[in-house]
């Protein structure tokens, strides 16, 4: 999972982007996070085709943003963060992260 908090000057105030890698949902399902209706969460692999192999994966956070909350940001990114974790499937899960990029890309 790759998170990107958007808060305004209220903590409680915010948006979350949450970029899932799942070996069982399908790419493209988006769900809304059990924990709270602020973070919308989107799959962007899924299926264990890949597993063992290292995977670049590029995103429009702006386009995502919009989709997953049917408007564009008006918050700044505040926060990113990672886990790696198999949440509800009583099994182990291990992941690896490298060469993080944020930014516009250059054309």
């Amino acid at each position: 999972r790759l998170y990107v908090v958007f808060v305004s000057r209220f903590f409680t105030n915010f948006r979350c982007v949450e970029y899932v890698w799942d070996e069982f949902l399908p790419e493209g399902t988006i769900l809304t996070s059990p924990y709270s209706d602020q973070i919308k969460q989107m799959v962007i692999q899924g299926g264990p085709a890949q597993t063992g192999e290292w995977i670049a994966e590029t995103q429009n956070l702006f386009e995502d943003y919009e989709k997953l909350f049917g408007k564009p940001p008006k918050m700044k990114v505040r926060a990113i963060a990672l886990m790696t974790d198999s949440e509800g499937t009583a099994s182990e899960a291990e992941g690896f992260f490298d060469d993080i990029q944020i930014g516009a890309r250059s054309v």
